[in-house]
């Protein structure tokens, strides 16, 4: 009787164990998917302005003129948050939007509850890495 509960209770603990170790591997996974389109993002940026200085001090003179020394580190991360804000936003986008085609049936289905032309029209107004504080 105690060595089978022995061998229950170490059994359990295993499980336990492996699925806490299999959510977080999950959980990491995910949100890698949301922030692979934030590292290309900011890769495409970098590719244009060869610095994250240029990069940044571009996008800040078009918001606040010339920025004083102090504003720097605070403007840099409103920069680098609304870059994130903007890959959340492409990324839910395409998420949302992309057509699946079903390999059984061969049919076509939309993810979306959008017509074409409005997903034009959303795809044209999502914000652009390059400029991220246009329109606000």
């Amino acid at each position: 009787m105690l060595t089978t509960l022995l061998i229950a209770t170490a059994s359990l603990s295993v499980l336990h164990w492996t699925m806490q170790k299999n959510f977080a591997k999950y959980v990491a996974d995910v949100e890698m998917q949301k922030l692979d389109r934030l590292i290309t993002n900011l890769g495409n940026v970098y590719t244009v302005y060869h610095d994250w200085g240029n990069a940044i001090q571009a996008q800040i003179l078009q918001i606040e003129g010339t920025a004083a020394p102090d504003d720097y580190d605070r403007l840099s991360q409103w920069w680098l948050r609304r870059q994130y804000d903007i890959a959340i936003q492409q990324h839910s986008f395409d998420e949302h939007t992309l057509i699946n085609i079903s390999p059984d049936a061969g049919t076509v289905n939309k993810n979306s509850i959008f017509s074409d032309e409005e997903l034009r029209t959303l795809e044209q107004n999502l914000p652009s890495e390059y400029q991220p504080f246009e329109g606000l």
